[in-house]
């Protein structure tokens, strides 16, 4: 970062393990200065403090739209009421890319979205809003991200490739090229994916078939 470029203050929305990836993926880009996580119901944590930062929770709100940008740091898909709740009251959020990621320069990144250590996004690559791409994903040319999908760690995805809004693609999951994945669609770890998958379904094996219609509990609980 050059020599007095502005450093943007952000809020981290979640604070379990992976939202120490995206705090430490922030830091490492230079252009953000963290400064605390933030959980939708106090319940989900009893900590005051994660990772030396204070957590806070949406009925004792201490941040304002003025004072930060927002990041979701939570890999299940059920991070867009979250996040939706948050644009309500006024939030804008970034886009953290770790510096470590390799990342087209005619790919489109969406508002709140996350790329990881060591991921690559193809030419023309699109991610939509609160994407989360995890470390060492491989997005081949042309692939289009549904927003608040989640694709996991090692998973690779061939040219032209659409995964459709709220889906997860596994850990190593392995997607051919051309395929679409529909809305809210789970394919599960290691899968190897030969065919279009519908909407709300979970597949999983080599080659991938349907195992069952999901829910939108059921899908919205898978993590990557």
């Amino acid at each position: 970062m050059a020599a007095g470029a502005r450093v943007t203050r952000l809020l981290i929305l979640g604070a379990g393990s992976f939202a120490i990836d995206v705090l430490e993926a922030a830091r490492a880009t230079g252009e953000f200065d963290p400064v605390g996580f933030l959980v939708s119901d106090r319940e989900f944590v009893t900590d005051a403090m994660h990772a030396g930062l204070p957590v806070g929770d949406l009925a004792s709100l201490a941040w304002t739209p003025a004072d930060v940008v927002c990041v979701a740091g939570i890999t299940s898909p059920a991070r867009r009421g979250f996040v939706a709740e948050m644009r309500r009251r006024g939030f804008a959020f970034a886009r953290v890319v770790h510096p470590t990621a390799i990342v087209s320069p005619s790919a489109a990144i969406g508002a709140g979205a996350f790329v990881g250590a060591g991921a690559i996004l193809g030419a023309r690559t699109t991610l939509g809003e609160d994407v989360l791409v995890n470390r060492g994903a491989n997005l081949g040319h042309d692939a289009a991200i549904g927003a608040c999908a989640t694709i996991g760690p090692g998973a690779v995805l061939a040219g032209c490739v659409t995964v459709g809004a709220g889906s997860v693609v596994g850990v190593g999951a392995v997607v051919s090229d051309h395929l679409s994945i529909g809305d809210h669609a789970v394919v599960a770890a290691g899968s190897v994916v030969v065919r279009p998958v519908p909407d709300r379904m979970f597949v999983a094996g080599s080659p991938a078939r349907v195992i069952r219609s999901m829910t939108d509990g059921a899908a919205l609980s898978l993590k990557a």
